[in-house]
């Protein structure tokens, strides 16, 4: 297993031989107790401390540690036909740790802890080739009493913590151009149902189509041949034929069978338009996909 730790970080630099090498030495411990924490996976006191003074070290930072294995990811991605890019956010927890300055806040201003937002590369057949962005936001509680205000509608995207969103989607885009032999799909939940991130899309001519979960009831206009149909988009499947279906098997739970669900699929172009506070930003074209 350690060659292979090896070959995915062929190219870790830490500036310092003795980083280099103690970095692929941790690495390999870790990945072999997935889930432990330091002093669980590394054994005996001596281990333990070096394992803190590697990560204390200031040659030692996350993107450093992972960009040998985002090179790695790319080159895996070169050998793919379609790639779908899948961001999230996680919240980290910190609440035992209290005492610890700086560590910012999650969901409200009570439980310290960050944010880890990632983009990781997939197959359509759910194997994973790797991350290729991460970002960890400290969110500070003024920005999160902001979110509950009218302030937040003046704020520009790019000093909101959405914009993760569009940042991550930015280098999708950048590294689409140097693989243009690949196809991509950037997916994403409905907390990226931004009106900056369609239009960023629009900008960058769809050269990775985005899939975003919708979240926002939003007004649209259905383009039907040569007319316009105003409605929303929960209101859209009703005024919308079938173009097929898809079935699928829901699990057993605990209290419910195991089922099987039938769907039909919808889709249309739509026209929607930017909130009233971003009139400036104009109406973007886009596709509605809708299973009911």
């Amino acid at each position: 297993m350690e060659n292979k730790i090896k070959d995915e970080f062929f190219c870790a630099e830490f500036f310092d031989k003795r980083l280099n090498k103690r970095g692929v030495k941790l690495l390999n411990t870790f990945y072999e107790n997935v889930g432990s924490s330091i002093p669980e996976t590394c054994k005996g006191k001596t281990e333990i401390e070096a394992a803190y003074r590697f990560f204390g070290n200031k040659q030692v930072n996350p993107n450093r540690i992972l960009e040998p294995h985002m090179i790695s990811t790319i080159e895996r991605i070169k050998k793919q036909d379609l790639v779908l890019l899948i961001q999230d956010s996680t919240d980290i927890n910190a609440k035992h740790m209290e005492k610890v300055k700086d560590l910012g806040f999650i969901n409200d201003t009570k439980r310290p802890g960050c944010i880890f937002h990632t983009m990781a590369a997939c197959t359509p057949d759910r194997l994973c080739l790797g991350v290729l962005s991460n970002e960890i936001i400290i969110r500070e509680k003024e920005k999160i009493e902001n979110k509950k205000k009218e302030i937040n509608k003046k704020i520009d995207i790019t000093e909101k913590e959405s914009y993760k969103w569009l940042k991550a989607y930015k280098k999708a885009i950048e590294i689409a151009k140097k693989i243009p032999d690949t196809k991509f799909i950037c997916v994403a939940d409905r907390e990226a149902d931004i009106y900056e991130l369609f239009l960023e899309a629009k900008k960058e001519k769809n050269i990775v189509p985005l899939l975003v979960r919708a979240f926002q009831d939003r007004n649209i206009e259905l383009l039907d041949k040569d007319k316009k149909i105003k409605t929303k988009i929960k209101k859209a499947s009703s005024q919308l034929n079938a173009i097929g279906e898809i079935k699928f098997t829901i699990p057993k739970r605990k209290n419910q069978k195991s089922r099987t669900v039938t769907q039909a699929i919808k889709t249309s172009s739509i026209i929607i338009n930017p909130p009233k506070w971003k009139k400036q930003l104009g109406e973007i074209e886009i596709q509605i996909l809708i299973l009911d």
